[in-house]
């Protein structure tokens, strides 16, 4: 099954990024972070295991130099990406209409 969810960006002043991704309806807070060291590898995190165009990429690249932070919307990855990925458990049980979700 695919799912959609955001993807949560924020960069320091050393050009170190962290990312978080939630299916719709979790928090990402409490979801685990990947990080990169330089624009290089989250880029290619990014337009790699994440599906994420060009055009999208830049504009985050654009509001992380000038606000430190960006959402991308409408990331659709199957439960295997976002286990392989190491981007948290499929589901959780704060998702809306009380669904009881499981680890990947």
């Amino acid at each position: 099954m695919r799912l959609n969810g955001t993807v949560n960006i924020e960069r320091d002043d050393n050009a170190n990024y962290v990312v978080t991704y939630a299916p719709i309806g979790v928090n990402h807070f409490g979801r685990p972070p990947r990080r990169f060291k330089g624009w290089q590898h989250l880029v290619a995190f990014l337009q790699g295991p994440l599906h994420v165009g060009a055009p999208e990429v830049r504009s985050a690249l654009n509001a992380l130099f000038r606000n430190g932070a960006f959402c991308l919307d409408g990331i659709w990855l199957t439960e295997a990406e976002i286990a392989e990925q190491g981007l948290g458990p499929v589901f959780c049980l704060e998702a809306p209409g009380g669904l009881a979700y499981a680890h990947a």
